[in-house]
């Protein structure tokens, strides 16, 4: 279905008179606050409002009116409500929400509303508490890593490192993270969390050496403020602006997708529902609840662990949760689609790559990197050759490293670009290389001065 197309007049009436309705409804919004104490539900009830009297075209106060004085029925009302955020596609979600808070709101107003009559006479959408997201594999993260902003980057390691939920996250500051610990730890206030309940979360090597490399110091935010957003939490980022940041790098990756009500099938939360994921396979379910603070762990009585031991099950998982961590051993894997596009361009027919698979289809599993290498020699130009440059356009390695070395073997001594560590990038470039393309692991493609020694070129990586 998509998603449906803006109401114009809506909008624009909406536009006119926001001030107004947030006006009139503040008392209703401040008692929201003070039992729930959470920013979210005050935003969640104000879009509800706001979507009840855009579509009657009136102020909260004319709608109340109406209804106190006779005109408009309460119960058909909030009916023709369903009605409508039906008709323009939204949620059966966003459906309950938005009328949940219209109804709390006239309630709150003097309106007289009856439970029962309220089930018979307004019918609600059947809302599914599974949601379609679509699972976060490793190398989709590793993708959207590298196309992310610097702020995204270090917003997207720090959420997968911690298993925070979003709105725990960006109110963090540099003064709160504990370098003495080991691993470094943040201590979540009970005032942040979702649960109202304190605790420790830790960060991997990853997200430590992108936050130093912010250069931020004392009661720096994490993750500033660009300015947008209507809750600005004294200078971190808005829900929006770090949704929106996370968009852009799935955009930018090609794997941004949207569900029938235009949602995005990989949303921010997506990345603490990959954190437990990973982290349960690594060190069990019951210290990953642990670690990012799942209610089964919170909510049982008895099982309880200490900070040091959970920090220790940290430092046993951390390389799952690592986005771009180097495979471990038999994590290689070679994308036979992506080896038969680099053969294409090397100049091999079809006929003749089909017929190098089925030999390779025929050894033994310990001969095939010799056939591949072997294969290789004549378009291996270089340590990284020039086709190289269309690397990233590949999800996965190409060679495995015994094939590549037999390949190099071969390899004209000429060496025109070379794959270093992204933290040697900007030394070398200093010292006249080129950058030409990121690449997986944490490495970078550059191009080798045409007048340096070959002697003298930094270790192959």
């Amino acid at each position: 279905m998509g998603k449906p197309p803006l109401d114009t007049e809506s909008k624009n009436w909406r536009s006119i008179h926001r001030e107004d309705i947030l006006k009139e409804i503040n008392p209703f919004l401040r008692r929201v606050f003070r039992k729930s104490q959470s920013k979210n539900s005050v935003s969640s009830k104000t879009v509800g409002i706001l979507n009840l009297c855009s579509w009657q075209r009136k102020l909260p106060s004319e709608v109340v009116a109406d209804i106190k004085s006779g005109s408009l029925d309460p119960y058909t009302l909030l009916d023709d409500f369903v009605g409508h955020l039906s008709d323009v596609g939204s949620s059966s979600f966003t459906i309950k929400n938005s009328v949940s808070s219209a109804r709390r709101f006239l309630v709150f107003s003097g309106v007289q509303l009856n439970s029962d009559t309220f089930k018979d006479r307004v019918e609600m959408p059947r809302v599914r508490a599974r949601t379609h997201d679509e699972p976060l594999t490793a190398a989709m993260l590793q993708k959207a890593f590298v196309n992310a902003s610097p702020l995204g980057k270090r917003l997207i390691v720090f959420l997968t490192s911690t298993g925070c939920r979003v709105m725990e996250a960006i109110p963090t500051r540099y003064s709160e993270i504990d370098f003495s610990a080991k691993p470094p730890r943040i201590h979540l206030p009970e005032s942040r969390t979702k649960d109202r309940i304190s605790r420790y979360v830790w960060l991997t090597d990853e997200a430590i050496a992108l936050i130093q490399e912010a250069g931020l110091k004392g009661d720096d935010f994490l993750f500033p403020s660009s300015g947008r957003g209507r809750w600005k939490n004294h200078g971190a980022m808005s829900y929006w602006n770090a949704a929106t940041t996370f968009y852009n790098a799935l955009r930018r990756a090609k794997l941004y997708r949207e569900d029938e009500h235009g949602r995005s099938l990989i949303a921010l939360h997506t990345l603490r529902k990959f954190t437990y994921t990973r982290l349960a396979a690594a060190i069990g379910k019951e210290y990953a609840q642990a670690i990012v603070g799942h209610s089964e762990f919170l909510d049982q009585s008895y099982w309880r662990v200490t900070l040091d031991e959970l920090g220790q099950k940290f430092l046993a998982g951390q390389q799952a949760i690592t986005i771009m961590a180097p495979p471990g051993p038999g994590q290689v894997q070679v994308d036979e689609a992506a080896r038969h596009s680099l053969l294409k361009m090397a100049g091999y027919s079809d006929e003749q790559i089909d017929e190098m698979q089925r030999v390779a289809a025929r050894l033994k599993p310990k001969d095939v990197d010799v056939y591949w290498g072997n294969t290789f020699r004549d378009v291996w130009s270089s340590y990284v050759p020039d086709w190289a440059k269309d690397l990233p356009k590949f999800s996965a390695r190409i060679l495995t490293p015994s094939e590549r070395a037999r390949a190099e073997e071969s390899a004209s001594p000429r060496v025109t670009q070379v794959v270093v560590l992204m933290k040697e990038v900007e030394g070398l470039i200093a010292k006249g290389y080129t950058f030409v393309a990121p690449l997986n692991g944490d490495k970078a493609v550059l191009k080798v001065p045409e007048d340096l020694d070959s002697t003298r070129l930094p270790a192959r990586r």
